[in-house]
């Protein structure tokens, strides 16, 4: 009887160490602070959402959460035809003006439509309390994409990197889409007649 209950002990405690230590490195409960519930620190996430109200708005939508050390974040569009690079422009970005520290936030996106057409790209990013958002008239690089979809940074938890771009979102006019690999690649921008990609920085 003594055995089984010294098992039963250590079965608890590690039981307990191990809730403990999920909660620890997802960021929730006791040792959340000021950080996002759920993403482990030098993450980011997607926002998932089964759709609502807002996919009756908005032609394409969608969002990152993060928790990281660092001073900023930023969100451009680029615009290539074939490999060649047409159209590069921040769409927005917040800066804390120091020297890095811990930050969480949380980032959204979506493109208006009007009469059909997808019009203006509108950004929002956060961090530490602090806001900025900006605006990109998308129909000045409109084209019908053979494809669309969310880039590696909406596919899981995803350990951030200084200064490496991450993709929110792809269209190109081809039907094959890529979701591995660098997607900034020259080869695979070749494949299609025309690519935009949004992504984010990290720095």
């Amino acid at each position: 009887m003594k055995v089984t209950n010294k098992l039963i002990l250590i079965f608890a405690a590690f039981l307990v160490l191990g809730v403990f230590g999920n909660m620890w490195y997802t960021n929730r409960g006791p040792f959340q602070g000021n950080r996002v519930a759920g993403v482990p620190s030098g993450h980011l996430r997607a926002m998932h959402d089964d759709g609502g109200h807002l996919d009756l708005l908005l032609a394409h939508r969608g969002g990152v959460s993060y928790n990281f050390y660092g001073q900023q974040v930023m969100v451009y569009i680029a615009y290539y035809e074939r490999d060649e690079l047409v159209l590069h422009e921040l769409v927005t970005g917040i800066s804390t003006g120091t020297t890095p520290i811990e930050l969480s936030g949380a980032t959204i996106w979506g493109i208006t439509t009007e009469e059909g057409a997808r019009r203006e790209l509108r950004v929002r990013v956060n961090i530490g309390g602090g806001a900025g958002s900006g605006y990109f008239d998308f129909s000045s690089i409109d084209f019908e994409p053979g494809s669309f979809a969310g880039g590696p940074a909406t596919m899981a938890d995803t350990r951030i990197e200084p200064g490496r771009r991450y993709v929110l979102h792809i269209w190109q006019t081809g039907a094959t889409f890529w979701v591995d690999g660098d997607v900034f690649n020259p080869g695979r921008l070749r494949e299609n007649e025309k690519t935009a990609i949004l992504y984010i920085v990290f720095e």
